[in-house]
């Protein structure tokens, strides 16, 4: 029964452990989203300030996504 214990113990320490690099990796990938986002906007409002008029719509349907 030690041996047992000891094994889910590790085990659990490991499923922690990588709990906390994925979450690690969320976190970046969402900041690379988030940056890419800035500058794509930043973009469209240089060559084509109307388009927000037009996008609304994928806006608000992206804004349902991330809820």
């Amino acid at each position: 029964m030690t041996e047992e214990v000891k094994e889910l113990r590790c085990t659990l320490a490991e499923t922690i452990a990588e709990n906390e690099r994925l979450k690690e990796g969320r976190k970046k990938l969402s900041e690379l989203v988030v940056r890419l986002l800035i500058a794509n906007i930043s973009l469209m409002d240089e060559t084509f300030p109307e388009w927000r008029y037009f996008a609304r719509e994928e806006i608000e349907k992206l804004k349902e996504l991330c809820k």
